[in-house]
């Protein structure tokens, strides 16, 4: 491997030429299909989503209670929406809510940050328990 290939491939990890838009995903086409896992210390999440124009999605997957163990098959369709950064620090917030069809599972909603064509990712942080929820997400379609 080359010099000029190495700095090439060090340069397009960093986003070093990219622009804003491109690093954070600030106007960031989100449809299509992704695979998203939300961790909390009292669930864990996995669903595909299919993220539809219009805001519409459909999505399929499982949800386990910590402590308990209770697996959740859910599927169903739903809704999202694409928030604007709340600072400069942010990228824009995707928000996917699931309406299982089943009928087992309340509604629920995951929250993303796009943080490339393929990846989101978002760290919340309860700031009365320091609790945190991560959530990332991985284009597969």
């Amino acid at each position: 491997m080359g010099l000029k290939t190495l700095f090439a491939g060090t340069v397009a990890v960093l986003g070093i030429g990219m622009s804003v838009e491109a690093q954070t995903g600030q106007g960031a086409n989100v449809t299509g299909t992704w695979y998203c896992v939300s961790n909390s210390p009292y669930v864990s999440i996995e669903v595909q989503y299919a993220l539809h124009p219009g805001g519409t999605l459909l999505g399929q997957g499982s949800i386990v209670y910590a402590g308990t163990y209770s697996t959740y098959n859910v599927s169903g369709s739903g809704s999202w929406v694409m928030s604007p950064a709340e600072n400069a620090n942010d990228g824009p917030l995707v928000s996917m809510q699931l309406v299982p069809q089943a009928g087992n599972h309340a509604a629920f909603t995951i929250y993303s940050r796009p943080t490339g064509p393929n990846n989101m990712y978002n760290l919340f942080t309860n700031p009365q328990t320091g609790q945190q929820v991560t959530t990332t997400c991985q284009r597969v379609g």
